[in-house]
């Protein structure tokens, strides 16, 4: 795995990534892949996995929207470099997680001027429904 880091780490860099980024993304891909590890799986397993699992790990963690935004960038570069190198064939089942869909949702509702108190409500029930619906599918 170490390779393979250090393989994308040298592709970051020649894609003109700032030092910053590349730093960021790489040690972004190394708490992934050790996620992957720790649920027992590896990296040919990624077009099969439903990777809302891992965002909404980021989000239970309290991570700051800027830092989800950052790690989600950092994985999508990754899985387009894993597949122009053949390491993983065909795209993962989910990188929008249901977080996203209820930031989405509350945008709009805003937008249509709710009220405080039933935007609360709508959001409430519906992050219930989608969080029933991530453990049963």
């Amino acid at each position: 795995m170490n390779n393979l880091l250090l393989r994308y780490k040298e592709h970051l860099i020649h894609q003109n990534y700032s030092r910053l980024s590349v730093k960021n993304y790489v040690s972004d891909i190394h708490n992934f892949t050790a996620w992957l590890t720790s649920i027992g799986q590896n990296l040919s397993d990624i077009p099969s996995l439903d990777l809302s699992l891992y965002t909404q790990l980021l989000h239970e963690r309290h991570l700051a929207p800027a830092s989800i935004s950052r790690k989600k960038t950092a994985l999508k570069l990754f899985l387009v470099y894993l597949t122009s190198e053949g390491i993983i064939t065909g795209s993962p089942k989910n990188l929008t997680t249901y977080q996203d869909l209820l930031s989405e949702y509350q945008k709009h509702l805003l937008s249509q001027k709710t009220s405080k108190n039933t935007l609360k409500n709508y959001l409430s029930d519906t992050r219930s429904f989608l969080t029933h619906l991530t453990h049963h599918i």
